[in-house]
């Protein structure tokens, strides 16, 4: 059976249009045309692909149910192929989680002994006495002046106009 994109690429030779004039035609660019032709569909997605070659089989005048289906074909072997890489990815995959497990297992446990280690040292720790601390130095009277002075402005009314010339 025929690829779909060797099955485009007969239709577009048929009508004699270059890929600039396919793309020109079908508004599907030229690289796009030229992957769909060398049925490299890595670039599409699965409903992207079908899409494309929808259109540019109609555009051709060729039978886009054919191409579909020769394109199905392409897909199955694809996943199949890839489906047993899969597998082998899956596998080395488990193995590397195994290794994570341990690393996190090795950090929780450091931790756990860093913050044990810092409750004893902190449970063991005396307390200051309180007397030890030095006394309030003495305040000089222009400061306690100014504090009184204070004090009795924010006690006297807000309406009160001779409050700020005290």
């Amino acid at each position: 059976m025929k690829t779909p994109g060797e099955i485009l690429r007969r239709g577009r030779e048929e009508h004699g249009w270059s890929i600039e004039e396919a793309s020109r035609i079908t508004c599907i660019s030229k690289s796009q045309i030229q992957h769909l032709e060398n049925n490299d569909f890595s670039e599409f997605s699965d409903i992207f692909a079908r899409g494309y070659l929808r259109n540019y089989a109609r555009e051709l005048g060729c039978d886009s149910l054919k191409v579909l289906r020769a394109f199905e074909q392409i897909r199955t072997h694809d996943s199949q192929a890839s489906s047993l890489s899969l597998s082998k990815t899956q596998n080395k995959s488990r193995k590397k989680k195994t290794d994570y497990r341990r690393i996190g297992l090795f950090l929780f446990l450091l931790l756990a002994t860093v913050l044990g280690v810092g409750v004893f040292a902190l449970s063991n720790a005396t307390a200051v006495d309180p007397a030890s601390f030095p006394e309030e130095q003495q305040i000089d009277s222009e400061t306690k002046e100014n504090v009184r002075k204070t004090r009795w402005l924010l006690e006297q009314p807000e309406n009160d106009p001779d409050r700020l010339r005290r």
